[in-house]
């Protein structure tokens, strides 16, 4: 291969810039399985919150959301 040649600009004669853009369905069925599995993880995080949730004594739920508030500085008296 012979001596590069550049124009002005720094363009390399002779080569053309590539601006088209593909895509590769091999990553969608992994795109998709995260997906589902980000989905499944909420779920049982959302029903374990839920069911502890409903077990738990009243007064212990109201001082974890009264420390909540004043961790956040949030005015709560």
């Amino acid at each position: 291969m012979g001596p590069t040649r550049t124009a002005a600009g720094g363009a390399v004669e002779g080569y053309e810039m590539n601006t088209t853009t593909q895509t590769i369905d091999a990553v969608e069925p992994r795109v998709k399985a995260s997906r589902l599995g980000a989905a499944l993880a909420l779920f049982i995080m959302g029903a374990g919150l839920v069911f502890v949730t409903g077990f738990a004594n009243s007064q212990v739920l109201h001082d974890a959301a009264h420390d909540t508030r004043h961790v956040t500085a949030f005015p709560c008296h």
